[in-house]
């Protein structure tokens, strides 16, 4: 499904026709308006890369009924590789049981089916297959921080980060596993990294000991879980520490740490606010709208 590579020129004209599918609205609760649903959807692909632009929405949407609607990814403006496999997935959905019967795929099982299916997620994203190769886009080695009293790590925590001068200079990378970090017996189990795509959202992976790309994280060392549930706190920007003392502070402290967040997050505004997008980013709570579609589809 989410292969690169295409073996004859009608497997590629298919992959290009499967840009567009349907999408089924089915209210979840009262409330829920269009707009909000709506909301949700461009959010939904804007975390997948999508640049939306506001001049193209009447291409991108088309209503066919008061519940149904086309999506043409055509006009959403993700890199080809994003649209390749995006093109894949809708293949297989429009071949499936429920596309046939219902004429399109429930939104909540699409969003469900894009951000909460990691593998997808990553191959969507353009996620670095593996540790080496993420560390190999970015210079990380010079800015340090020793995390004691994590909110997302069980133990403790190591977070590198580049010296960015441009948006697409800017990554982080957290260790973490057992053992004490200033004693040196610290073993690192698990790595999350973060980063930002070409439309200013930010970017998640999770990688094992070997440095491979999971599923998720494990619950056993941290609270991070899947890319999915990495947004709930970092869908609108890179997030503050929650808990008082975080980090160690002969290596760095709390206040360098949130300067160096402080530049990266101007450079982050900056380049958002070179897309005209349909998503706002002002509204900073627009990301939940996104969750309602696929906790109530869950």
């Amino acid at each position: 499904m989410c292969s690169c590579s295409y073996q004859n020129e009608q497997e590629l004209f298919r992959v290009a026709a499967d840009t567009e599918i349907t999408l089924r609205w089915i209210k979840n609760y009262p409330s829920e308006s269009r707009e909000d649903m709506l909301t949700g959807l461009y959010w939904a692909l804007s975390q997948l890369g999508a640049k939306l632009p506001k001049s193209e929405e009447n291409h991108l949407i088309k209503w066919q009924s008061d519940d149904q609607f086309n999506l043409n990814l055509n006009y959403a403006e993700f890199n080809s590789e994003a649209l390749s496999t995006l093109s894949k997935l809708n293949s297989i959905l429009m071949d499936s049981e429920e596309y046939k019967k219902m004429n399109g795929i429930d939104i909540g099982r699409y969003v469900m089916l894009t951000i909460n299916s990691s593998w997808h997620y990553f191959k969507i994203t353009g996620q670095s297959e593996n540790i080496l190769a993420f560390q190999s886009n970015y210079t990380l080695e010079d800015n340090l921080a020793y995390v004691q009293n994590s909110s997302v790590a069980k133990g403790e925590r190591i977070l590198e980060f580049s010296d960015a001068q441009k948006y697409d200079q800017i990554a982080y990378l957290a260790s973490e596993g057992t053992g004490k970090l200033v004693d040196d017996t610290f073993v690192i189990d698990e790595q999350e990294t973060l980063d930002v795509m070409g439309n200013g959202q930010i970017r998640f992976g999770i990688y094992n000991r070997q440095g491979d790309l999971k599923v998720a994280g494990d619950s056993s060392i941290t609270l991070a879980g899947k890319p999915a549930k990495c947004m709930w706190c970092h869908e609108s920007g890179i997030q503050q520490f929650f808990d008082e003392q975080p980090l160690y502070e002969e290596i760095m402290t709390e206040i360098e740490f949130l300067l160096i967040r402080e530049n990266n997050h101007g450079l982050i505004n900056e380049q958002r606010s070179f897309i005209n997008s349909l998503v706002n980013y002002e509204n900073r709570q627009d990301h939940t709208m996104t969750e309602l579609l696929y906790l109530s589809f869950f």
